[in-house]
């Protein structure tokens, strides 16, 4: 029992540690001890002390910050999903930091992290938002990188195949025109967008049936009879 006792203060030293050498340690000390609100902090500070966590890939520093009250954002989100780290970016989606930006999903494609790309598909995000610098999509993006492998996970999520690039051109005409160029190296991606632009669009959801006011007369029923008929 001893011995567990010393491991498990041994386990929180380290940990402690690593939060102060991401944080810093007056930092660390001086909210710990309660002499310090976080919030005393400037937005830059905290923003400084957000970026070095995220970019060390340190899970425990990044939940001490949230955990003291520091307000992650969507270029925190899209941090992450840069460094490929999915737990940083799981926790950020349990505390509310929304998908509907672009960045994440971008940043995700742009840097090829896979897992972080698949979480924020299955969490709903929007897959034609536009990402970083705000001139293209997700799409776009995979399509400039020659990934497969993310073009048809977006085209899967429903992506728009002919979402516009930072050249003016539809991924579509880009993949295209590249094709007849380097046919071996592009028939694969012009072919996914070309068969999901080709696609028939999905049926519109039938139109609700009217309400009638009032109880069910006899020219009710009638009126409702005729349009059933004529239908």
């Amino acid at each position: 029992m001893g011995n567990g006792i010393v491991h498990q203060a041994k386990v929180v030293d380290w940990q402690t540690e690593e939060i102060k050498r991401h944080v810093g340690s007056e930092t660390f000390r001086t909210v710990e001890s309660g002499l310090m609100h976080m919030r005393q902090l400037s937005s830059l500070q905290i923003a400084a002390k957000m970026k070095m966590a995220i970019e060390n890939r340190s899970l425990l520093a990044t939940k001490w910050l949230l955990d003291h009250k520091a307000a992650p954002t969507t270029t925190d989100l899209a941090r992450a999903a840069r460094f490929k780290t999915l737990s940083i970016v799981q926790l950020f989606l349990e505390r509310g930091v929304p998908i509907t930006h672009g960045a994440a999903l971008w940043a995700a494609v742009r840097h090829r992290s896979y897992a972080c790309l698949d979480l924020l598909i299955d969490r709903k995000a929007n897959v034609d938002a536009f990402g970083m610098f705000a001139y293209n999509s997700a799409l776009a993006a995979a399509v400039e990188n020659k990934d497969t492998r993310c073009v048809k996970k977006l085209l899967e999520a429903k992506a728009n195949p002919r979402s516009i690039m930072s050249n003016g051109s539809t991924t579509l005409e880009y993949a295209e025109l590249q094709r007849q160029r380097w046919p071996e190296t592009w028939k694969t991606i012009a072919d996914l967008l070309q068969f999901a632009a080709c696609k028939p669009a999905p049926p519109a959801p039938p139109a609700p049936a009217p309400v009638m006011m009032g109880s069910p007369t006899a020219s009710n029923v009638r009126a409702l009879s005729l349009r059933a008929l004529c239908s």
